[in-house]
């Protein structure tokens, strides 16, 4: 709807930059950190690196937060941020009572829950593999691929686009999945 073959590119070329934005912008949407978090933990890496190098050691925490006008208080939330956690006892009482025995961190915290951040994780690594093989397949493949299941085209809609038959599309798109899942099969 929005390409506009008076502008002088081709489809192909618009479609890539398309699926392309859109499969970033679904990784971005994966992510739990924010572009403004990862600036910020980009920022403070590269001034702990150029302290590093001034110094010829390490640079402390007390010198990385001078250099970006920081309290260490002020640097420690900020990383805080950064790495999205928080150390918590698991000993302590959820009720905040310690004289109390009533329930505790650690008898709430399931260990599954590791299992789902694994599991996350690696579909995460499988998501990437799958990005990576996508854009090995040859360009007709990966067009068609991408339009099928980012743009979420119809196999006609598709053919219509690329100026080729339905039929053509659906050989075209078989033969990518086959593709792709004997790379996949290999791989994962």
């Amino acid at each position: 709807e929005k390409y506009d073959s008076s502008k002088g590119t081709k489809f192909e070329t618009y479609a890539i930059w398309r699926i392309r934005g859109a499969i970033l912008d679904e990784l971005r949407s994966l992510d739990w950190a924010s572009r403004s978090i990862r600036r910020k933990a980009r920022n403070v890496e590269e001034v702990a690196r150029d302290l590093g190098q001034r110094l010829g050691r390490a640079a402390t925490e007390e010198e990385v937060a001078d250099a970006l006008n920081l309290s260490p208080t002020e640097l420690s939330r900020l990383m805080d941020e950064v790495h999205g956690t928080a150390l918590l006892s698991l000993s302590k009482s959820v009720t905040g009572d310690e004289d109390q025995d009533f329930i505790q961190l650690e008898d709430i915290v399931d260990d599954p829950a590791h299992k789902d951040a694994l599991e996350i994780m690696e579909t995460e690594e499988s998501r990437e593999v799958l990005l990576e093989t996508i854009d090995h397949l040859p360009e007709q493949q990966r067009l068609v691929v991408a339009l099928y299941y980012y743009e979420e085209m119809t196999l006609k809609e598709i053919g219509e686009a690329l100026h080729i038959s339905e039929s053509r599309v659906s050989q075209i798109h078989t033969r990518a999945v086959k593709t792709l899942k004997a790379r996949l099969g290999r791989v994962l």
